[in-house]
C-alpha cells in the first residue's frame, strides 16, 4: 500500500490541518488543469487525492494506521468525486487557483504620486492635496456598463454563478473541473447593449 503521508510530506501524527495544508499545495501544482497533457502530473495528483481522501477521513485514517486492507476502487469512481473533493478543500467560489467565479471587488492599483515637501513638513507631518487620474465609475450608465434605458441580464450560461463545470477525460477517465464562464468572464451578467461612454465597462478615466 501506498505511503499516503509520504505522498502529502507531512509527519504520521500530523494534525488534520496541516494534512488539508499539504494537499491545498500539491492540488495546485499537480492538477491536470495546470499540467496540460502531462501524464506524470495527472498520476501525482490521483495519487494525493487519494492520500488526501483517507487521511482527512478520521475512520479510514485509523484503518489505514492499523494497516487495514482498504479498497479504494470506488473512491473516484463517479465523475462529481474528483469535484466534490476539491470544493470541500478549495471552496465554491475560490476554485482551485484561487480565480474563478464571481468576480469580487478587487483592490486597484496603487498609484504614485509624487509630492515635494521640506524637511521640517517630513519631520512633522503635512497634509498635502494631489490629482491623479485613475478609473472612476461611469456617471453615463451609473457604472452598470449599460446604456441608458436597457439592462444588465444574468448569463444564460452560467445562470448568473459566473463558474461553470467542464468535464474532460484523462488517463484516470473523466475529471471534472470549475472554471469561469467564458460568456460573461466570471461576472455572472451580460450587457447586451453596452453603454458607450465606457464601451460596457462601467469605469472611465477621470
Amino acid at each position: 500500500m501506498a505511503d499516503y503521508y509520504e505522498a502529502l510530506g507531512v509527519a504520521r501524527d500530523a494534525p488534520s490541518e496541516e494534512i488539508k495544508s499539504a494537499f491545498r499545495r500539491l492540488a495546485r501544482e499537480t492538477h491536470p488543469d495546470a499540467n496540460p497533457g502531462d501524464p506524470a502530473a495527472e498520476a501525482r495528483f490521483r495519487q494525493i487525492a487519494e492520500a488526501y481522501e483517507v487521511l482527512s477521513d478520521p475512520d479510514r485514517r485509523a484503518r489505514y494506521d492499523r494497516g487495514d486492507t482498504m479498497d479504494l476502487g470506488d473512491l473516484f469512481s463517479n465523475l462529481g468525486s474528483f469535484d466534490d473533493l476539491i470544493r470541500s478543500v478549495f471552496g465554491d467560489s475560490g476554485g482551485l487557483f484561487g480565480g474563478g467565479g464571481r468576480a469580487a471587488a478587487n483592490r486597484g492599483r496603487d498609484i504614485r504620486v509624487p509630492v515635494q515637501i521640506t524637511l521640517e513638513e517630513a519631520a512633522f507631518g503635512t497634509v498635502s492635496e494631489v490629482e491623479f487620474r485613475a478609473a472612476v465609475g461611469c456617471e453615463e450608465c451609473d457604472a452598470s456598463g449599460a446604456k441608458p434605458g436597457s439592462h444588465v441580464e444574468v448569463c444564460s450560461q452560467c445562470g448568473g454563478v459566473g463558474q461553470v463545470r467542464v468535464a474532460r477525460r484523462s488517463m484516470f477517465g473523466s475529471m471534472m473541473s470549475i472554471v469561469a464562464c467564458d460568456q460573461c468572464r466570471g461576472t455572472g451578467k451580460v450587457i447586451p447593449d453596452p453603454c458607450t461612454a465606457c464601451s460596457g465597462r462601467g469605469v472611465v478615466e477621470g
